[in-house]
């Protein structure tokens, strides 16, 4: 039997800005912790997390759609938009509605957008050839029409005029459904649970005033976004207002309206059971 004393948590951390008011009070010692933070894009973590490598992780909403019987969401934190998300962005050289049996690329960063992108197109009857690849490189390639970007990359590839036709996929899934959208969500590993429950709850309590702090403190997050020269203030801020970290009653709904589709569209062989952790 592990010792929970002994035991330092292996938390997850999303490689992206829009985790910054969650981990930072986490990495600053605003919040006291012990955690080993574990740093990758959404791809990798969902890798690890599936394999029992990490014990509380950030992860892709269709991570946990996939794998739900390996995990326990936590409550009342997760990634997600009631609109415009700025970091969630496909973008296309010809209208839209015109990219039937093109050539689209799609990031291999994150598989929720990917889903996300397939519903939205799928409800449109618009059928691209979708490649997996290096979003900015092919900008660059006359023979890709469109592309999916995320996270930093999206922020960057914004306005560029190589694309003249932009869709922010969280805005368009309001549009399509009236629902917000949940992209990522924090989950723990069951297995991690049932050695060390104390020691976990105790540390989503932590992960969860980390939010809250954070939550209050955007206008410290987007002076940093603009010192780094990344955004302007003003961009960063209203980046960061357009998030939601809180696991409000809609969003689940919404989480669940995005799993009935996936589903339905053959992109998950089955409906996830959705299970919180009691606090």
């Amino acid at each position: 039997m592990i010792k929970e004393s002994d035991t330092k948590i292996r938390l997850g951390k999303i490689g992206y800005l829009n985790v910054l008011p969650i981990y930072y009070p986490l990495e600053k010692q605003v919040i006291k912790n012990s955690f080993e933070i574990i740093e990758g894009i959404p791809a990798q973590l969902n890798l690890l997390a599936s394999r029992g490598k990490l014990d509380i992780s950030g992860t892709s909403s269709i991570e946990y759609a996939r794998n739900f019987e390996k995990y326990l969401l936590i409550p009342n934190i997760c990634i997600g938009s009631n609109g415009p998300v700025m970091s969630v962005l496909f973008l296309s050289k010809i209208p839209i509605k015109d990219l039937t049996g093109k050539k689209i690329v799609l990031t291999a960063h994150s598989h929720t957008s990917v889903t996300l992108l397939k519903i939205y197109l799928k409800s449109q009857n618009i059928e691209p050839e979708y490649i997996v690849g290096d979003v900015t490189k092919s900008i660059y390639n006359k023979d890709i029409y469109a592309a999916l970007a995320i996270g930093d990359e999206a922020l960057y590839l914004r306005g560029n005029t190589n694309f003249p036709y932009v869709m922010d996929l969280g805005e368009e899934w309001r549009k399509l459904t009236g629902l917000p959208f949940v992209f990522g969500v924090w989950v723990a590993n069951k297995n991690s649970f049932d050695q060390l429950q104390d020691k976990i709850k105790y540390s989503c309590k932590l992960l969860l005033k980390a939010k809250e702090w954070g939550n209050q403190h955007l206008e410290m997050f987007a002076k940093i976004i603009e010192q780094k020269n990344i955004l302007s203030y003003n961009d960063a801020l209203k980046y960061f207002k357009g998030l939601i970290y809180d696991m409000k009653d809609n969003y689940i709904k919404g989480l669940k309206l995005f799993y009935k589709f996936s589903y339905e569209y053959s992109l998950i062989n089955r409906i996830p059971e959705i299970n919180f952790i009691e606090l």
